[in-house]
């Protein structure tokens, strides 16, 4: 128990350090400087994603969701999709989790929420992410079974669909098709 919470400790000692790093008066990092503000920033939100973990692996649930909020607070200028959406899965992660050990229908909620947040993060980011939202689009379509909300589950499968139709995937439109069977 004892490293883990020095890992915690060390990891916000840095992340308070991002908050030093100033511009520069080139708008670049200088022979001086190690980094810039946005890529201190950057590296603040991947402390907190890291401390989040630790939280999740020591099963500090509200902890861990405490640290990716911190995270989700930081401006990142160059809004790095991934990074942020690596965020909001981390947050459905431990609301799955703990709906799914407290049977608690509320949690499952909130997980949908984080995971509407990181579909449309991929959808605003362009068609490169299409795969992406279709992948969160399915995990939201399991938690809508999981709680029984048929009507819900059939809407997010549509959207999958419509979705994949604009990708040309027949494959994944036939296995959707297939999921909406079962």
């Amino acid at each position: 128990m004892r490293e883990p919470q020095k890992a915690i400790e060390f990891y916000y000692q840095a992340v308070k350090a991002y908050k030093l790093v100033k511009p520069s008066k080139f708008g670049k990092k200088t022979s001086l400087e190690l980094y810039t503000p946005e890529d201190a920033a950057k590296l603040a939100v991947f402390n907190l994603r890291d401390i989040a973990e630790i939280y999740r692996n020591l099963k500090q649930p509200q902890k861990a969701i405490q640290a990716y909020n911190q995270a989700l607070e930081i401006d990142i200028q160059n809004k790095d999709h991934e990074l942020i959406n690596s965020l909001y899965y981390g947050i459905a992660r431990i609301h799955e989790v703990i709906a799914e050990d407290n049977l608690k229908q509320k949690n499952f909620h909130k997980a949908i929420e984080a995971y509407n947040h990181a579909a449309s993060i991929y959808q605003k980011a362009g068609k490169n992410y299409q795969s992406s939202v279709v992948n969160t689009l399915h995990k939201i379509a399991d938690i809508q079974v999981k709680l029984k909300l048929p009507q819900s589950v059939l809407a997010t499968y549509n959207r999958i669909i419509e979705l994949q139709k604009k990708q040309k995937d027949i494959i994944g439109q036939v296995e959707t098709i297939r999921q909406i069977g079962n």
